[in-house]
């Protein structure tokens, strides 16, 4: 890639091998091409809670801080058992779940994929009609248990340069029990929680 920098214009991650942190490894020796997480899909008969816990972590929050414009899932609908698959595919072991299940009675359900997804969408949905995205600030996390705490910052821009913008948050508690902890967040340099 080193020899041919010109012949491409980014790369595309994908969920199944490796570590999303890599990405950073891409972004760090070509900082000005644009970094892409483009696919994964469910297993059906995985854990939802487990499940929701991961896609966060990796992917809806975790890909957008290592760099990547994006986070998508491959399976848009499936059917219960994982149907239609390509003949030739082994994928998903026990079958790819889509985000949305297609019943066979014409019904349909979402999944924790979907979920997933519908919960990091809203911190960069335009907040007025033809207004721009949210975009990726910075946040850190600090304290005894900032491990538990995984969190995405957004900024999403107005339409009228007389309103204010809106800032949000995506975060994930990877400490899921009922017990307090003590922890500063702190978003683009301004902590704004101290518990």
């Amino acid at each position: 890639m080193q020899e041919a920098g010109n012949a491409f214009d980014g790369v595309a991650f994908h969920c199944y091998a490796g570590s999303v942190a890599e990405q950073a490894n891409f972004y760090n020796a070509f900082p000005s091409k644009e970094v892409y997480f483009t696919e994964c899909s469910g297993t059906i008969g995985s854990d939802w809670w487990s499940d929701i816990k991961w896609y966060m972590d990796n992917i809806f929050i975790g890909a957008i801080s290592y760099n990547a414009m994006n986070a998508m899932m491959w399976n848009l609908a499936l059917d219960g058992s994982g149907q239609p698959i390509l003949s030739s595919s082994n994928s998903c072991g026990g079958g790819c779940r889509g985000m949305v299940q297609i019943n066979s009675d014409g019904s349909w359900s979402v999944n924790q994929e979907w979920l997933s997804a519908a919960q990091a969408s809203k911190a960069v949905l335009p907040k007025d009609s033809g207004g721009p995205w949210g975009q990726r600030i910075g946040v850190s996390v600090q304290g005894s248990m900032s491990w538990g705490l995984i969190v995405g910052a957004y900024v999403t821009g107005r339409v009228s340069s007389s309103d204010w913008d809106r800032y949000s948050l995506v975060v994930l508690n990877w400490y899921a029990f009922t017990h307090l902890f003590t922890t500063d967040l702190c978003v683009s340099d301004c902590c704004l929680i101290q518990g």
